[in-house]
């Protein structure tokens, strides 16, 4: 089994980090998480009524971290959402251990890929597939793979490297930037989404590359999450702020790989003067409303979800600009 820390390893300088530890909202797949969340009330027999407690919940982790002990190996760590239980994922021949005040456990990669694979199985037993499409024996899990690692290592460079430099460009004159927000009108119907919300929806697409935007006027940041869906390239242009347009961009059969063309491409739409934009079927923009019709526009826009809405016929209208 390869080791996705030692992995990490590899790649920690690029974090460009100060301290020990590494903090981010990289939203993991489901099954990891559930198998932490099993591993957490084993190691502390209270957690889940501590998470009830609190008015927590129990599907939930509360941080994940990833860090380096005394002998500069990689170790990774999760904290409960009762914010007192941790599990810390080591390698073989780690003895890190610092619990720092808080209850937990440690096991190594190999332990936790047994586990992984133990929840994986009685998962499929308790939907009750027939035992002929079951496995007796299978190839060892692939924690990398598992865990979503060259995305996890794709979005600490792209924090690092992308935001410190992000690609500028020139607003149209009915642009509103961040300079500009008191002029929007205080009767919005909707509270503004937070920012981290909006972010762990489009990361748990899973995008093929993170690319951010900055108006050279308003300095309004938008970070760009490039998808593919039935051999199309698409886009979602989220603005930091959440009180601008998100841009859905379809961008037709262009290569997900040529990086050029497709910054060019999403900074043409987000100059487009407004009465441009709104005649071009590829581009597509939404007010943000709620974190569930948030959920919903993206499940749409990405994943063909069909629903009798307006957004679902104009994404299926921007399908047929490319001839689809």
């Amino acid at each position: 089994m390869d080791s996705f820390l030692k992995e990490i390893e590899k790649y920690y300088s690029m974090f460009g980090v100060t301290s020990n530890e590494i903090v981010g909202l990289f939203r993991f797949p489901q099954d990891i998480i559930d198998t932490w969340r099993y591993l957490l009330a084993e190691s502390n027999t209270h957690y889940f009524r501590k998470c009830g407690d609190l008015g927590r919940s129990i599907y939930e982790i509360s941080q994940v971290t990833v860090g380096k002990d005394p002998s500069e190996k990689c170790y990774l760590k999760v904290v409960g959402n009762d914010n007192h239980t941790i599990l810390i994922i080591r390698q073989d021949d780690s003895a890190y251990e610092d619990y720092r005040n808080m209850v937990g456990t440690k096991i190594t990669e190999e332990e936790f890929a047994q586990r992984l694979d133990r929840f994986q199985r009685d998962k499929l037993e308790k939907a009750k597939i027939s035992s002929r499409f079951l496995k007796t024996e299978v190839p060892p899990i692939d924690l990398c793979e598992e865990m979503n690692i060259p995305l996890l290592l794709q979005y600490y460079q792209y924090i690092n490297n992308y935001l410190k430099a992000p690609i500028k460009y020139e607003e149209p004159e009915n642009t509103v930037g961040p300079a500009q927000y008191p002029s929007i009108p205080r009767d919005r119907k909707n509270p503004v989404i937070d920012w981290e919300l909006r972010e762990r929806e489009l990361l748990k697409r899973n995008p093929k590359r993170i690319i951010a935007f900055e108006g050279e006027k308003t300095g309004s940041i938008f970070e760009a999450y490039i998808y593919e869906r039935d051999g199309l390239t698409l886009a979602v242009v989220e603005p930091k702020s959440g009180t601008e347009y998100q841009y859905n961009l379809n961008l037709g059969t262009v290569d997900k790989n040529d990086l050029t063309l497709i910054e060019e491409m999403i900074k043409s739409a987000l100059e487009a003067k407004e009465e441009i934009a709104m005649l071009d079927d590829a581009i597509m923009r939404k007010n943000h409303t709620t974190l569930d019709a948030f959920k919903e526009n993206l499940d749409i826009f990405l994943n063909s979800a069909k629903t009798q809405t307006k957004f679902y016929y104009d994404v299926r209208k921007s399908d047929r600009v490319y001839g689809r």
